[in-house]
C-alpha cells in the first residue's frame, strides 16, 4: 500500500514537471517574441526619424534655393501666408547655424594654435662636430638646435613676425634622438639651467628613441659606442635585430667614435629628467614590434609622433561591449538598406 503511494506520488510530480516545462517554454517564447517585436518596432522608429530629418533637409534646402532666387528677382516674402512664415522661420535658423557654424571655426583655430605640436627628428640632421669641424657655424647639436629655433621664429625683412612665431610661445617642439649617437651628452644638456644660454634650448622639448641593445648593454653593465650619423646613417633605419647586426658590424668595423659605460650613459639620462623632466623615453623596438598599424616598408622603423597632452594609456575595465556592437551594426545596415 505504502509503495503504491510512492507510485503514485512519482508519477503525480512527473506530470507536474511536464507541464510546469511546457508552461515555462511558452513563456520564454511569448517574453522572445515581446523581445523581437520591441526591436523591431524601434528600428521603425529610427528610420521614420531618419525619414523625417531627411525630409526637413530637403525642405531646407528648397526653401533655402527660393528664398534666393527671390532676393535675386527682388521680390519680397509675405508674412500673411502659413507657408511664408515657416520660410523665414528656416532663413532665420540657417542664419543661426552658418553663425555657430564660423564661431565654432574660429574657436577650432584657436585650439589648434595652442596645441601645436611639431616634431623635429634629431637623427635626419647632420653632426659635424663628430668630424672636429663644422659648417653653417655649427660646431654641436646644441647650436644646431638653437639656430634652427631662431630660423624659424626670427622677424622677417619687413619687420612682422612670420605666423609661426606668433604660436611658438602656445605650441611644444619635441625633437628626437637616438643614443648612438656621438652628441648624445650634448642633447641631454639643452634643456638644462645651467650653462652657456648659447648651448641652451629651453623652449624645445626632447625624446630618446632608445633601442633595446642599449638597455641589454645598461643591464649588463657593458660598453655603448657613438657614432657618428655621417658614416652609420643606415642604423636610424633599422629595428629589432637587423638594427642590432648592423650596430655590431660598425663597432667591429672600428667607426665609433667614442666608447662609454652603458650605465654612464644612463645615469646621464636619469639626471637630465630629474633636473628637466626631460627626455621624454620611447623605445623603437616595442613601438616597432607591437604597433597595430604596420606600414613601414622594408623594415624602416616607424616614425613616433608623441604628445605630452596625451593622458595614461591603462584601462581598469578591460572589456568591450560586443552586445551594443551587434545591436548598432543591424540598425545600420537595416537603416541603409
Amino acid at each position: 500500500m505504502f509503495q503504491f503511494m510512492i507510485q503514485n506520488l512519482q508519477d503525480w510530480l512527473k506530470i507536474r514537471l511536464e507541464a510546469m516545462k511546457v508552461e515555462n517554454m511558452l513563456k520564454i517564447k511569448e517574453e522572445f517574441d515581446y523581445k523581437k517585436a520591441l526591436k523591431k518596432e524601434k528600428i521603425n522608429c529610427q528610420m521614420e526619424y531618419m525619414e523625417l530629418v531627411k525630409t526637413l533637409k530637403e525642405k531646407m534646402m528648397t526653401t533655402q534655393h527660393d528664398g534666393f532666387t527671390s532676393k535675386c528677382n527682388g521680390e519680397k516674402l509675405g508674412s500673411t501666408a502659413v507657408g511664408d512664415a515657416e520660410v523665414i522661420k528656416l532663413h532665420k535658423k540657417l542664419e543661426d547655424d552658418a553663425y555657430e557654424k564660423k564661431k565654432m571655426e574660429e574657436e577650432i583655430m584657436v585650439l589648434k594654435s595652442q596645441l601645436l605640436h611639431l616634431n623635429l627628428e634629431a637623427d635626419d640632421t647632420t653632426s659635424y662636430v663628430d668630424k672636429g669641424r663644422s659648417r653653417n657655424g655649427f660646431t654641436s647639436l646644441d647650436s644646431l638646435v638653437s639656430q634652427y629655433r631662431q630660423s624659424h621664429f626670427s622677424e622677417s625683412t619687413n619687420g612682422h613676425k612670420p605666423p609661426m612665431a606668433s604660436l611658438f610661445k602656445q605650441g611644444a617642439f619635441v625633437v628626437y634622438l637616438e643614443p648612438w649617437r656621438a652628441d648624445i651628452f650634448e642633447f641631454l644638456d639643452l634643456r638644462k639651467n645651467h650653462g652657456k644660454e648659447e648651448h641652451r634650448a629651453r623652449d624645445l622639448f626632447y625624446a630618446l628613441w632608445v633601442p633595446d641593445l642599449f638597455m641589454e648593454r645598461m643591464q649588463s653593465n657593458g660598453v655603448w659606442s657613438l657614432f657618428c650619423r655621417n658614416e652609420a646613417s643606415r642604423l636610424a633605419d633599422y629595428w629589432g635585430k637587423e638594427f642590432e647586426e648592423l650596430y655590431t658590424k660598425y663597432e667591429r668595423n672600428g667607426k665609433a667614435k667614442k666608447v662609454v659605460q652603458a650605465q654612464n650613459l644612463w645615469f646621464e639620462i636619469l639626471t637630465s629628467q630629474i633636473e628637466t623632466g626631460t627626455p621624454y623615453m620611447f623605445f623603437k623596438d616595442t613601438c616597432n614590434r607591437k604597433s597595430n598599424q604596420y606600414v613601414r616598408e622594408k623594415g624602416i622603423p616607424m616614425d613616433a609622433h608623441p604628445s605630452k597632452l596625451v593622458g595614461s594609456g591603462d584601462c581598469k575595465n578591460r572589456s568591450f561591449d560586443f552586445d551594443k556592437l551587434a545591436e548598432v551594426t543591424e540598425v545600420v545596415t537595416i537603416s541603409t538598406k
